[in-house]
């Protein structure tokens, strides 16, 4: 019998296509691999034509993206210093640095300019608000946590809340961490009844009650409570700002208590702010209500005898970021009317004519903004502001437009015609102080008494005293080199150029990115439409009979004096 050989055939053809299919594989990953490769060369090179084009974008489309000051007037060419002829310092660290801004514009550049000092300062030793946040997360990190957690289990904590409930402090406390919880919410309760209460001071209808009251002994009769308006006939609308004044917002006003003390705030006994002034530390303040003497003023900006240098001298170091009024009204304008508005408050806003100020416990005072300001800017008239705050109650609370009498300011930005709510804006912003509208509310007629306080600061003050004085305008159109010559005035020799330079072409290189970004999601879809509006807008603005007198007196100001 004959054997069967095994097929040797057989074996090649699997092997071969074994080896075809391996090739295949191996041909199939290269190229996905090149195609990878090519979409994400294609990728890098579009971002690199993007970032090369940003200038060039932001120079050829400027007057689409703002309004140019240079077509209101002649601003100055780059910016101005003053200076204390005494010696100065070579050294940062004999300094207290501060940048003084207004408005969202100037707080994004304040910002991101304090970040980057900070970074290539740090070798130096200069202090500043990141590197106390390093030093937070450093002390409460995931290590720091772990080994303290069990610490903190069997300590005992305590919690003391010191509340005032019609005129008399309570105080409570709870007993470990097991009644931590049950410890807030029964202070978010508390909090929330004392608001639904009729004598509340934080509450604006509180306010209301206490006028009606002096003509009418009706008046009780006739408030209107949260939990009776589904029985009252009047619309749902009619009750919108009465509604949204709630426990939610006292507990977001308490909150906001402590972090915006030195923006929009000032002491009631020396009319400026408390700041923690160091040598050597460089900080932000927004919008900052300088309504002292010259002699508080000092004792406020100046550090104090133990923090002296090795000559017995102290010194300090501003940049004032300042911009043109008529630019500072539009952009408001434009910024808090977007749908959807950037910053809630604006839904809250149901007294944008207050001009009285509140205290640190968020209650209204007898001062208002003409008894601070109109010492000072005195080319502004009472009467001239008089008609201002005539003209914001009469836009806000218009007969004719019974929708819109118990509504919001975002509402009224959204549904009054263009020009009456730029009007209702710019009231906001010369005189607008206390409760909500302390978030940006008189900021223009603020910014020209912060000039003509800091220039007599210069001359009243026998130490070292520099202010840089720069325009909104020049970091617009050379971020660069304006944020060298700040890196320069604040730094000096101590941070060799190269550094200086980095600093500044790290900023200009942020800020043409986020222009762009903020310019394709915002703007760019309808450019000529936003340009003809601004354009329009402004020029009703120039020609206003009640708000171009006082913002013209404003431009002369920051002309004269910065």
């Amino acid at each position: 019998m004959l054997k069967s050989s095994p097929d040797k055939g057989s074996g090649n053809r699997s092997s071969y296509s074994n080896e075809k299919s391996h090739s295949l594989r191996s041909r199939s990953f290269i190229g996905v691999a090149v195609i990878s490769l090519i979409l994400l060369m294609q990728y890098r090179e579009d971002n690199r034509l993007k970032r090369n084009s940003a200038q060039d974008f932001l120079q050829v489309n400027q007057k689409n993206i703002t309004i140019n000051s240079s077509e209101l007037y002649d601003p100055p060419s780059s910016y101005s210093i003053k200076k204390k002829n005494v010696t100065h310092s070579e050294n940062p660290l004999d300094y207290n640095m501060l940048i003084i801004h207004y408005h969202k514009t100037g707080n994004s550049v304040a910002g991101n300019l304090l970040n980057l000092l900070l970074r290539e300062g740090e070798a130096i030793g200069l202090r500043g608000r990141n590197s106390k946040k390093k030093r937070h997360r450093e002390r409460h990190g995931p290590e720091y946590r772990e080994s303290t957690q069990k610490v903190q289990e069997e300590a005992v904590v305590r919690i003391s809340s010191r509340t005032s409930v019609n005129g008399v402090w309570i105080h409570e406390s709870f007993g470990n961490t097991q009644d931590k919880d049950e410890g807030h919410a029964k202070q978010t309760i508390m909090k929330k009844n004392y608001m639904n209460g009729t004598n509340v001071p934080f509450d604006d209808r509180y306010l209301a009650r206490r006028s009606e009251a002096d003509n009418s002994d009706k008046a009780s009769d006739d408030y209107v409570d949260d939990n009776d308006y589904d029985d009252d006939d009047s619309t749902e609308e009619q009750h919108i700002c009465s509604r949204r004044l709630s426990s939610n917002k006292l507990l977001r006003e308490l909150k906001r208590e402590k972090k915006r003390r030195n923006r929009r705030w000032h002491d009631l006994q020396t009319n400026c702010p408390q700041l923690r002034i160091k040598m050597g530390g460089l900080q932000v303040l927004t919008a900052p209500d300088f309504f002292c003497s010259m002699d508080v003023l000092d004792e406020v900006l100046m550090p104090r005898f133990f923090q002296l240098r090795s000559n017995r001298t102290a010194g300090t170091k501003i940049i004032h970021m300042v911009r043109d009024p008529f630019e500072m009204a539009l952009s408001n304008y434009f910024y808090h009317s977007q749908q959807p508005t950037p910053e809630k408050w604006v839904m809250d806003d149901c007294s944008p004519c207050d001009s009285q100020y509140y205290d640190t416990h968020s209650r209204p005072t007898n001062t208002t903004s003409l008894d601070l300001l109109l010492p000072t800017l005195e080319t502004i008239t009472r009467a001239q502001i008089d008609k201002v705050q005539s003209l914001c109650q009469s836009i806000f609370q218009n007969p004719a437009n019974p929708d819109l009498l118990h509504a919001p300011l975002y509402d009224h930005l959204l549904k009054l015609e263009g020009y009456d709510g730029l009007r209702l804006a710019t009231t906001r912003q010369l005189i607008g102080s206390g409760g909500d509208t302390g978030n940006a509310g008189g900021d223009i007629l603020r910014m020209a008494n912060n000039v003509l306080k800091l220039d007599q600061f210069v001359v009243s003050s026998t130490a070292d005293v520099q202010i840089m004085t720069t325009y909104m305008s020049h970091w617009v159109s050379d971020p660069k080199e304006t944020a060298l010559a700040a890196t320069d005035f604040l730094l000096g020799s101590s941070l060799p150029r190269e550094k200086k330079l980095a600093v500044a072409l790290q900023y200009a290189e942020k800020y043409v990115s986020k222009t762009l970004n903020d310019t394709e999601q915002h703007i760019t879809s309808n450019m000529d439409y936003v340009r003809d509006q601004k354009q329009k807008l402004m020029a009703l603005l120039r020609a206003d009979a009640i708000l171009a007198p006082v913002l013209i007196e404003v431009q002369k100001i920051l002309r004269l004096y910065s």
